[in-house]
C-alpha cells in the first residue's frame, strides 16, 4: 500500500466525520506569467464536505499559496457549486452561495488580492 493511501486510511480511522481527498492537480501559468500549481481538495465527511480550489505560485523554487476558495459544498444530498474563472492577471470567484468577487494578481505580494467589487447572488 502506498504511503499516501496509508495516510488517507489513518485520517479516516481517526475521525469518521472528517477526512481529505486530493481530487485533481494541474500546472500552468494561470495568465500571470509565472508557474502555478492548482489543487482541488475535498475535506469533510459523509454528511458534509467542501471542495476547495487552491492555487500555489512557484517563484525561485519556492511554492507558496496564491489563492484558495470553496468551489463546492455538500450537505446531505444537497450540493451548491461555485466556480473560478481565470482571466489575464485576475480571477473571478463565484462562491457556492452565488456571491461573485474579483481577485487581481499582485506581483508585489505574489498572490491574488480581493478587490472591493462584490456582486450579490441575485444581481
Amino acid at each position: 500500500m502506498s504511503p499516501a493511501r496509508r495516510a488517507t486510511r489513518r485520517c479516516w480511522r481517526r475521525s469518521r466525520r472528517a477526512c481529505c481527498e486530493l481530487e485533481a492537480i494541474a500546472a500552468g501559468d494561470a495568465h500571470i506569467d509565472r508557474p502555478v500549481i492548482a489543487l482541488a481538495v475535498t475535506v469533510g465527511g459523509h454528511r458534509e464536505a467542501s471542495t476547495w480550489l487552491v492555487l500555489y505560485r512557484v517563484v525561485g523554487g519556492v511554492v507558496a499559496p496564491a489563492f484558495a476558495g470553496v468551489v463546492e459544498e455538500r450537505v446531505g444530498d444537497q450540493r451548491r457549486i461555485g466556480e473560478v474563472t481565470l482571466l489575464p492577471g485576475a480571477l473571478l470567484y463565484r462562491a457556492p452561495s452565488g456571491t461573485q468577487r474579483l481577485w487581481v494578481y499582485s506581483a508585489e505580494r505574489q498572490r491574488y488580492v480581493e478587490l472591493a467589487l462584490v456582486v450579490p447572488p441575485d444581481a
